[in-house]
């Protein structure tokens, strides 16, 4: 018998002696998907029969036909359930319902299961970490964990392993974002009761995902519950929160909407008025979020989510009123900025058997920018003088992607899939408007647009080698164009896994990935204002290779956890601005404000280690890196720090549940201080005039550091770039949450104080010329403050 022949023997009879079991993981009472549930065979005979449910709570378990089988499907936070099958010769569904474990008691985790590739966040965990104003919130619960920093102090923004905020890529339900923030950047978007888990992708990215250098930020938002109607509503300093969710047809079909509006602007904005002030600030945000999902089928479900974000803010100043002997004079500007982020997708999610599990999602999104400023001069009150200038950016963007979730068998897994996204972006729209009493002038200067177009054909495979050893092994292709420019990219991810008992494994990727948009920024820690541009012959796509080691070891029956890891990180073709332009300076041609074909260098040590269980859990997350620039006009070519190179970090977490209704939470947070380019000395030159361009080798906050023609003439002399440091960061938050049952729901006051010790950490710093001498001095904003919020849900 041929060879050929005799493997398709083995095959087909390994078939027929071979049983498929498969369905969905839900919440009993509930009835949501739950995602990451560990489903496997307690025969202690192979140790690969364990699996994970998926993004939409699926499972694919296969078993011999030969004897009966215990299945054991835990969850943290959920009671363990086991029961018996005996399989036959037919694949069959099981639908399998979890009940919540109140008292979130030990449970001995059995199956041979380690997650080190990411790193996963539910709605009550990013609950318990006390942030800003007492607003929890996904993005700042990231930058507890390490290789991950927030840039400037109080920014919802992710620097991940040397990399920038815009080379982290955003996913809300397979909706790409490409702003995520509120108040410019403090408070995310995301309102975390409309989550059910938050994952971060930075070891190694999944072969589905392609566009980003850094990272993966992937948001899941809950279903909602499918037998009767639950709710939230929250009050704090900060905004108001709304949660609700239910069935629109009892089990068959759930509707999840959660609101969240600013607070402070319906106290300030009426204060202002009262008093008559000459400046009249007013400020505001909204998000929605909405989900509707429909089962058609037991196997077949469609899902609608929509999703908009809004920010506001309005200045109105009165800078001058006089009179004189005949005539009555005002002056007055007038500030006027918002924002809005809009994306919605249809999401089709098929088991067509027990094997092959299909996702379909259409995706359409808009994020817009407006600026508009406008000052005016009267003269007994008749308008006398108007200069109006209105700014307009936007970008669209419209995907579609199916990725395909097939299993062969417990040992081997294919995920496969294509994604398509096209991008209209550029420099946006500007119209200056001068009118005076003799004289009416209109200048527009209309940006251009550019469509960019990503097409992303992906695979991985998932084998078990061996009882012991795992390997995922696939690429991501993608295929850009923009104006004339277009190229493919192959980009490789391998991860091996060796699993030396069930309680410690270790691991090592290698991933290449690829960045085709730029985000031109002045302070790299993502703001509005930044403007998103296509890569080109010019400045072409972003790369970066990165070689990941891990370690992870679970000891006392899991209880306890560590990980270590181990990167170098390689990064090709970074831009940033040329000394003395900003994001303003893009009018005409933003090619000629950059520096492009930049090197970036990232490497280090990070370690975590976790409690998870009983009354005291917590996390201590130090990382241990240096990460470097190279421009060949910048430095005189040397490479130089990264201004968010940071030496060290560490973060420590704690929380206690004194008794189930009353716990205490704080967390702790170190840094070395970020590299900054200050003078080394300052000469006076008299006799010569300097016009010293804006931002010129000065400590790159995104605010004005600049010289503008002294009354006095100073030269400033510089060793290099990033050569010194600022002072340390510090600072120490606690937090207390305090549970009541009552007769309809449930109470919860959440109190706690941001920044205990006030420690004065540095946000920006400005040079102050006085007393014939300049004194650098550092602006922190982000003082002591207590907050308290009240939480009902029902």
């Amino acid at each position: 018998m041929k060879l050929k022949q005799l493997i398709i023997l083995l095959l087909l009879s390994n078939l027929l002696k071979s049983q498929t079991i498969s369905g969905f993981v839900y919440d009993a009472i509930s009835k949501e998907p739950i995602i990451g549930a560990i489903v496997f065979c307690n025969d202690n005979t192979s140790n690969n029969k364990a699996v994970v449910s998926n993004n939409y709570g699926f499972y694919s378990l296969k078993l011999k036909s030969d004897s009966a089988y215990t299945i054991v499907v835990f969850y943290l936070g959920y009671k363990k359930q086991q029961f018996t099958i005996v399989p036959t010769k037919m694949d069959s569904t099981y639908t399998i319902y979890l009940e919540s474990n109140a008292t979130n008691g030990e449970v001995e985790i059995t199956a041979n299961v380690i997650n080190n590739n990411s790193q996963v966040f539910t709605a009550n965990d990013i609950k318990k970490i006390p942030v800003f104003l007492g607003e929890s919130d996904a993005i700042k619960a990231f930058q507890t964990q390490p290789g991950v920093k927030q840039g400037a102090e109080g920014f919802g923004s992710l620097i991940i392993r040397g990399g920038s905020a815009e080379q982290v890529q955003y996913i809300l339900d397979d909706m790409p974002l490409y702003y995520v923030n509120h108040m410019g950047g403090f408070i995310s978007t995301f309102n975390t009761d409309a989550i059910s888990k938050v994952e971060l992708f930075k070891n190694h990215t999944p072969a589905n995902f392609s566009g980003s250098l850094s990272g993966v930020f992937d948001v899941r938002l809950k279903e909602g519950n499918a037998t009767k109607w639950t709710g939230t509503v929250a009050v704090g300093l900060l905004s108001t929160r709304l949660n609700f969710n239910g069935p629109v047809f009892k089990n068959k079909s759930t509707l999840e909407i959660s609101a969240r509006r600013l607070n402070i602007d319906l106290i300030t904005t009426p204060i202002f008025k009262l008093l008559h002030s000459a400046t009249q600030p007013q400020y505001a945000f909204s998000d929605v979020m909405l989900k509707y999902t429909h089962k058609l089928s037991s196997k077949l479900k469609l899902s609608v989510s929509l999703f908009n974000s809004y920010d506001a803010i309005d200045v109105y100043k009165k800078l001058d009123d006089f009179k004189t002997y005949m005539n009555t004079y005002s002056y007055s500007n007038e500030y006027i900025y918002n924002w809005s982020n809009t994306t919605g997708a249809i999401r089709l999610m098929h088991s067509i058997n027990s094997r092959l599990f299909v996702t379909s999602v259409i995706n359409a999104g808009m994020f817009t920018n407006n600026l508009k400023l406008n000052n005016i001069a009267n003269t007994d009150g008749v308008e006398t003088s108007n200069y109006l200038t209105t700014i307009k950016l936007n970008l669209k963007n419209v995907s579609a992607k199916t990725t395909f979730d097939y299993s062969f068998n417990n040992n081997i897994k294919l995920l496969s899939g294509i994604n398509y996204e096209l991008i209209s972006s550029g420099l946006g729209n500007q119209q200056t408007t001068v009118k005076t009493q003799n004289y009416n002038n209109t200048e527009t200067y209309i940006g251009d647009k550019t469509l960019s177009h990503q097409i992303a054909v992906f695979a991985t495979s998932n084998i078990a080698l061996t009882t012991k050893l795992k390997a995922s092994i696939g690429f991501n292709n993608l295929v850009f164009t923009s104006n004339n420019f277009t190229k493919n990219y192959f980009q490789p991810r391998v991860l091996l896994q060796y699993q030396f008992t069930k309680n410690n494994s270790s691991s090592i990727s290698y991933c290449q990935n690829v960045q085709p948009m730029h985000l031109l920024t002045n302070n790299g820690v993502g703001m509005p204002n930044d403007i998103w541009v296509p890569a080109d012959n010019y400045a072409k796509p972003q790369q970066a290779s990165q070689l990941n080691i891990n370690y992870t070891l679970y000891f006392y029956t899991k209880k306890y956890s560590l990980q270590t890891d181990v990167y170098y990180k390689t990064m090709e073709n970074l831009i940033r601005y040329k000394d003395g332009y900003s994001v303003y300076s893009t009018k005409n041609d933003w090619h000629s404000t950059i520096e492009t074909q930049g090197k970036g260098l990232s490497y280090g040590l990070e370690i975590l280690a976790k409690k998870e269980l009983g009354k005291l859990t917590g996390f201590i997350a130090y990382t241990l890196s240096k990460t470097t620039n190279q421009f060949a006009n910048v430095n005189n070519g040397n490479p130089f720090n990264y201004k968010y190179d940071r030496r060290h970090e560490l973060n420590v977490f704690a929380n206690y549940a004194i008794t189930p209704k009353i716990n205490i939470t704080a967390n702790f947070y170190f840094a070395t201080g970020n590299a900054i380019t200050l003078p080394t000395a300052i000469y006076n030159v008299p006799n010569i005039s300097f016009n010293y361009p804006q931002n010129t080798y000065l400590p790159d906050y995104g605010i004005d550091h600049g010289f503008h023609n002294y009354s006095t003439n100073y030269a400033f002399a510089y060793d290099g770039v990033n050569q010194q440091r600022t002072t340390n960061f510090h600072r120490l938050d606690i937090g207390a949450n305090f549970t009541k049952q009552k007769k309809h729901g449930v109470r919860i006051w959440s109190v706690g104080i941001y920044n205990v010790y006030n420690h004065q950490n540095p946000f920006a710093y400005q040079y102050d010329y006085s007393n014939n001498q300049f004194n650098l001095k550092s602006i922190s904003f982000f003082q002591i403050m207590p907050y308290i919020t009240y939480e009902y849900k029902f």
